[in-house]
């Protein structure tokens, strides 16, 4: 038995509410590996080498997610966290939501189009390339070579990352728990994270570089995108979990990470679902 409501998140799972709640609180150790960086710019945000490869995208499980495509991605680099106050305010001073008050904590409560300016500003400040990673690249990414519901196996593990299902927690700085086979820290847990491709059905065979997009114009209230890594307020935890942002509502509980590059020139174009026909 489930629940959803889109703008907010607002999720019913039983036997999934109990496990999360009993999390919320739960100790951990902030991790001792020290993970290699390909590169830092001036904000201080890290980049990670990711390799080209292939995985099985989604899982299957329901009418919009039944199809499980092959996909094949070249290789990119992504932010090993979430973008941070600290980072986004040297961009625009902001008065940060209480959820998420230090320096090292992610940045929140964005509108997709604040996402964007914020994106164009660091890109004609450093005359690189910035983007938010493709709903593929970021399943890649945060799986590292997981075929599992979580990137460490199919269990939740409280060590491992920050689950609660209370919609007011305050959200834990970056880096609090360990960093998955890639590099990367809090793919699952803590804030969630904006994606690049709009909602759309999922294809069936093989995909390489597949992307669903369309630039948002203000006022587009049909304006939707995939969200993923679901974090504290949500119950649908898992790595290969779509969610659904809209462009002009922004969420106390999401942030983004960056890739550094263009899209890839090869990339398969997906048309977004009509907002007419309704989604979950």
């Amino acid at each position: 038995m489930s629940a959803v409501a889109l703008n907010s998140r607002i999720i019913i799972v039983p036997y999934l509410v109990s496990s999360l709640t009993a999390i919320a609180c739960a100790p951990h150790s902030a991790p001792t590996s020290v993970v290699s960086t390909s590169y830092r710019n001036f904000l201080g945000m890290d980049f990670v080498d990711v390799p080209s490869g292939q995985f099985q995208m989604g899982t299957g499980r329901d009418s919009l997610e039944s199809k499980k495509p092959h996909v094949t991605l070249d290789a990119f680099q992504i932010m090993q966290t979430e973008v941070t106050n600290a980072q986004f305010e040297q961009y625009k001073k902001r008065n940060r939501h209480p959820r998420s008050p230090h320096d090292e904590s992610p940045v929140v409560n964005l509108t997709r189009f604040e996402v964007l300016e914020f994106i164009g500003w660091l890109n004609e400040k450093t005359g690189d390339t910035y983007r938010l990673p493709t709903e593929a690249e970021w399943e890649y990414a945060a799986r590292a070579g997981s075929n599992a519901n979580f990137p460490w196996g199919d269990e939740w593990r409280d060590d491992l990352a920050f689950g609660t299902t209370s919609n007011s927690a305050e959200l834990l700085k970056v880096k609090q728990y360990p960093p998955n086979n890639f590099g990367l820290y809090d793919v699952i847990g803590n804030a969630s994270e904006m994606t690049y491709d709009r909602y759309s059905d999922l294809r069936t065979g093989q995909l390489r570089n597949p992307v669903c997009y369309r630039e948002p114009e203000q006022g587009d209230t049909d304006y939707d995108y995939v969200v993923r890594g679901l974090g504290v307020g949500d119950v649908f935890p898992w790595v290969w979990y779509r969610s659904i942002g809209v462009a002009d509502i922004p969420l106390s509980n999401e942030g983004f990470r960056l890739v550094r590059g263009q899209l890839p020139v090869n990339a398969t174009r997906i048309e977004p679902l009509d907002p007419k026909e309704g989604k979950r």
